[in-house]
């Protein structure tokens, strides 16, 4: 299992102190107060942001960094995507990263059939959606605990209601 996760991504710079517009997973209820330091790749090699300030407000996070302390810095990170380190995350012990989902199988609950491999997670604006490589093609489903209740991360396989799975899968 992968110690560094999906954090968030930055959108773009916020006023001219070198803050920045994050769209993220977590909120103020998974801790994120407690984070000193977040992940990313600079010229094919891992870099540090040490962060110095972290909020949440209307469904963004906003942070500053030390070292970053004016727009031009910012924008810099425009398009970055950010990683934590799982272990300072305080979440649910539940919790399954985006990085434990992608690459399940995806087994029916009815007759454990095969359906298919998670190949990635899209964040929307009303809940995530599943992309699914079946073996009739691509598609998307959303990502609902009453599509999928089970997740076996240890097993890679996520369990669906086939009949929901299908009533909701769109090609692409």
């Amino acid at each position: 299992m992968e110690n560094r996760v999906f954090f968030g991504e930055v959108i773009r710079p916020q006023g001219v102190d070198g803050e920045v517009k994050i769209a993220s997973d977590f909120d103020e209820t998974d801790g994120i107060r407690s984070i000193k330091e977040l992940y990313y790749e600079q010229a094919g090699r891992e870099a540090i942001l040490r962060i110095r300030s972290i909020k949440e407000r209307e469904g963004y996070l906003y942070a500053m960094f030390s070292g970053i302390c004016d727009r031009n810095a910012a924008e810099a990170l425009r398009g970055t995507v950010l990683k934590a380190d799982r272990n300072d995350l305080k979440l649910d012990p539940n919790t399954n990263f985006r990085e434990d989902i992608i690459g399940c199988s995806l087994i029916a609950i009815e007759d454990q059939s095969y359906l298919g491999r998670i190949v990635d997670i899209r964040r929307l604006p009303v809940h995530d959606v599943y992309e699914i490589d079946t073996p009739s093609g691509t598609g998307m489903v959303p990502a609902l605990l009453k599509i999928f209740p089970e997740i076996d991360i240890g097993g890679k396989t996520v369990r669906t209601v086939k009949k929901l799975f299908y009533e909701c899968f769109i090609s692409q």
